[in-house]
């Protein structure tokens, strides 16, 4: 009975030990899938948050420039202004467009090369101006120029005497203007904003509209009190207004230099602070000198001056040099340490410090004379003929021939066209797109010649085109707003609007009256300006930032080629049909074609070689921080560069 008891004990005890066993082990299974799927879950969040991260969050960086902020916006509005004089003007030759075939009594293919020959110097030298004119001379002045420009334009139309003088003058100088006027403050944009630049660039943007608006009733009221050359004087000296929003067109490198000069200040001021105080960290410091110091000199006449040796950073300078320098008297500090203690010792004779530029560091000299961005504040010293190698190097460079000269700035030009963004699949549609969608702008273009062919007065079309540029106003800014939403996606954007405006100019030929031409103008107004508010973002995201200028100036290129071809056309098609309806059709079947390129992009891989050309990149978004020639401010590591 004993035995049977023990025996019975002896197996409860096994099989709980097994269940225990058993139960352990399910808890180890259970743990492991547990920690399994919470390493999952760990990884899909660090990948969501990464992607959030890389969508909302932009690293801007601590180097003075006021991003999103302060001057930034002064960018925007001399953008906008000079959007509004630019659209006004180009709204006002569509109304002169008018009264130059009566006054030169010429056929419409023939005056329609006005418009042909200006979207062609446009295109062509835009390329040009972004890659090559902006990098040498800068924004601001590029800018400038082009305002001088298209005044010119204006005044040498006034002065034409044919359809001919009229191209050679106008049209060309027009086209310049353009050329120099957008897209350069675009580009400058890119670099004042991070997180909003969507909205800034719909704003500026809006000027264009702003200017739609406003010119067609100023243009008809000086086509009535001062008639055609009158009115082009008159716009001329309107269009010198874009000089002024030139000016404001500040460089980030202003801010840069500035944040600089701050800290050499601090610098100097806080080693102003250690010397006072004589100790710093329980280390004993001794200064013979202060950091500026005295120099005794003499100028023309034996007139006795001072001259003052300022230590910034490592760097020397010299204020108040005279054309001969004689030392009468320098103490450089010079500090050593011992066992943790730091000294300053001087020399003691003023035979010891030697000569000016021996006191000053042959080094650091050297370095800051060869520093391109500080040349204007090289010392104004005349440095022995053993000291000067530096300097002799930096004349040397810059006593260029002009025929030097020419030659780097024609492989410069010739440099422009990296042809490398052709390998990306969705830029090679791009093309096709920038080829196709410029016929939409002509609707714009031909509405006032089609509104006189149905009879309506110049006060209604000058309606019709103020019409479209009120709701163009609204449009672009709404635009902004969505993209920065992430609401719709930019090419959907683009391919709604041209789906709808194609439908439209198909059915202009029922639209015979001020009422049905209204709509037109709603449609044009409402939808018109998408695809040219919103296209330089979808470059941006896609083809990536540090090509952005690139990919722009092939826009500018095959856009302005497909307009100087397609301007004759229309005019052919015009005087050979006796109507605008055909030529309406024509742009219609090209909007609608533009609506399926545009929609086909984001089914195709936005992906670049890089340099080795093992390796595809592909580009993130916009607002991700990324290292590039338009921001060379910011910089991304390697493992932040995902597919999108």
């Amino acid at each position: 009975m004993t035995t049977e008891m023990r025996t019975n004990k002896q197996n409860g005890e096994t099989d709980r030990e097994e269940t225990e066993k058993e139960k352990d082990k399910t808890c180890e299974d259970t743990a492991a899938e547990k920690d399994g799927e919470n390493e999952e879950r760990r990884e899909k969040k660090e990948k969501k948050g990464k992607r959030v991260k890389r969508n909302a969050e932009v690293v801007i960086p601590d180097d003075g420039v006021p991003y999103d902020r302060g001057w930034a916006w002064m960018i925007v509005l001399a953008g906008f202004m000079n959007f509004v004089l630019m659209a006004g003007y180009n709204r006002g030759t569509f109304i002169f467009f008018v009264n130059f075939l009566e006054e030169f009594r010429a056929p419409v293919t023939e005056t329609a090369l006005l418009f042909g020959v200006k979207a062609a110097v446009n295109s062509v030298v835009g390329l040009f101006i972004m890659n090559a004119v902006v990098g040498r001379f800068g924004v601001r002045k590029t800018v400038m120029v082009g305002g001088v420009c298209l005044s010119l334009s204006a005044i040498l139309g006034s002065f034409a005497n044919d359809v001919t003088s009229l191209i050679l003058g106008q049209a060309v100088f027009h086209g310049l203007g353009m050329s120099m006027l957008g897209m350069p403050i675009t580009v400058l944009l890119g670099f004042y904003f991070r997180r909003r630049r969507s909205l800034a660039m719909s704003v500026m943007k809006c000027g264009v509209g702003a200017g739609a608006v406003a010119f067609p009733p100023i243009v008809t009221f000086l086509l009535n009190q001062y008639g055609l050359r009158g009115a082009l004087l008159i716009m001329g000296g309107v269009c010198l207004n874009t000089l002024v929003g030139g000016s404001l067109l500040r460089p980030t490198s202003f801010y840069k230099k500035l944040k600089l000069r701050r800290n050499e200040e601090v610098s100097v001021i806080e080693d102003a602070a250690v010397r006072e105080n004589g100790c710093q960290n329980g280390s004993s410091v001794v200064v013979i000198e202060e950091d500026v110091l005295p120099v005794s000199v003499h100028g023309p006449g034996g007139e006795k001056r001072t001259l003052l040796v300022h230590h910034t950073d490592g760097v020397t300078m010299l204020s108040r040099s005279t054309p001969e320098l004689h030392l009468e008297r320098m103490f450089r500090p010079r500090t050593f340490s011992v066992n943790d203690k730091y000294y300053s010792s001087t020399p003691q004779s003023p035979g010891e410090a030697g000569s000016v530029l021996d006191a000053l560091s042959r080094s650091h000299l050297a370095r800051y004379l060869s520093r391109a961005d500080l040349e204007h504040d090289t010392p104004c010293i005349a440095p022995p003929a053993d000291h000067a190698h530096a300097a002799d190097d930096e004349s040397a460079g810059k006593k260029r021939s002009c025929l030097q000269q020419t030659w780097r700035v024609v492989k410069k030009i010739f440099g422009v066209l990296d042809f490398s963004l052709f390998h990306s699949p969705m830029f090679r549609l791009l093309v096709v797109f920038f080829v196709t969608s410029p016929m939409l702008m002509t609707v714009t273009t031909y509405l006032p010649a089609m509104a006189k062919e149905r009879g309506l007065d110049e006060n209604q079309r000058a309606v019709l085109l103020s019409i479209i540029g009120g709701l163009d106003f609204c449009c672009r800014l709404t635009c902004g707003f969505i993209a920065d939403t992430k609401v719709m996606k930019v090419s959907t954007m683009i391919g709604i609007a041209f789906t709808i405006l194609g439908v439209m100019c198909q059915l202009t030929r029922f639209l015979t009256s001020f009422s049905l031409l209204v709509i037109l103008a709603v449609a044009q107004g409402m939808l018109g300006g998408v695809a040219a508010c919103v296209m330089p973002i979808l470059i941006m995201e896609d083809i990536g930032l540090d090509n952005t200028a690139k990919a722009l100036g092939f826009n500018k290129l095959f856009s302005g080629a497909a307009m100087a071809a397609f301007h004759p056309l229309l005019g052919y098609i015009r005087d050979t049909t006796g109507s605008y309806d055909m030529a309406y059709n024509v742009i219609g079947a090209f909007t609608l074609a533009s609506a399926a390129i545009i929609v086909c992009v984001r089914f195709l891989p936005h992906t670049l070689p890089t340099d080795d050309k093992e390796e595809v990149i592909t580009f993130p978004d916009a607002d991700d921080t990324e290292s590039s020639p338009l921001n060379p401010e910011i910089k991304t590591t390697p493992d932040e560069k995902q597919t999108s």
